[in-house]
């Protein structure tokens, strides 16, 4: 699911630091070694994977000098060449970060204009593997899916935590409910129409009456979300055969 990069932010020893427009990507590379010997073959050359350069991460915005913990104390650190303890994180939406160790490469505060906002710019050397972590909302303990006449029916394959694609026979059925039991989620919504209208369940509450028709399948879109955790998101695919 793509999200816009409006709100992340960046921590320099556990401060953020204020007043940034621009928090580069974290671009890590292998370097390449060339063991092409006489003895390869059909004149192609070969390489293997070498060591990893985790890369810089570049930062600008506007100085800021009230921003003792941030943007001063980085030119501190610039001065002590001093590593330090970096985050990334992304919006709240992705439950995304990067942190890893880093030195400050460059800094530079100040421009030459007339009437702009006073540049900060930065570049952290990273040294050592970053690390990238994703915190994903609880899935569901319990998914049940109910028709008009039948009662409870089961979903192919049965509901497991992990597992986010089902279907359903509900062949005898003009309409299904679902009761999603999610203690720790913040909402709970479905849809039924790709994700242009979204419906609101409650944990352990059955939702609103889903038709059915003969000879259709239609798909639902589950999701369940959390604050600042990556929404987690079920297809259920209710058939009914005529």
């Amino acid at each position: 699911m793509a999200t816009l990069e409006f709100g992340t932010t960046l921590t320099w020893d556990g401060a953020a630091v204020a007043a940034l427009t621009s928090i580069g990507g974290v671009k890590a590379a292998v370097d390449e070694k060339d063991v092409t010997t006489h003895d390869s073959s059909d004149y192609y050359k070969e390489f293997l994977p070498g060591l990893i350069d985790p890369g810089t991460i570049t930062l600008e915005g506007y100085m800021d000098q009230t921003d003792t913990t941030g943007q001063v104390a980085m030119v501190t650190d610039f001065n002590a060449r001093s590593s330090k303890t970096f985050t990334v994180t992304f919006p709240s939406a992705t439950g995304a970060t990067w942190t890893g160790t880093a030195w400050i490469k460059d800094i530079e505060i100040g421009g030459g204009g007339l009437d702009g906002m006073i540049p900060f710019k930065a570049t952290l050397r990273i040294t050592g593997k970053p690390t990238f972590a994703v915190s994903t909302a609880t899935g569901p303990s319990a998914l049940v899916i109910t028709g008009n006449v039948s009662g409870a029916l089961t979903p192919v394959p049965a509901y497991a935590v992990g597992v986010f694609d089902y279907v359903v026979d509900c062949s005898a059925e003009a309409s299904i409910t679902l009761t999603v039991t999610a203690a720790g989620a913040d909402s709970i919504r479905y849809s039924t129409d790709g994700g242009s209208t979204w419906y609101a369940l409650t944990t352990t509450v059955a939702g609103a009456a889903i038709s059915t028709t003969a000879d259709e399948i239609v798909t639902i879109l589950l999701e369940v979300l959390e604050d600042d955790k990556a929404t987690i998101s079920y297809t259920i695919r209710a058939y009914e055969d005529a």
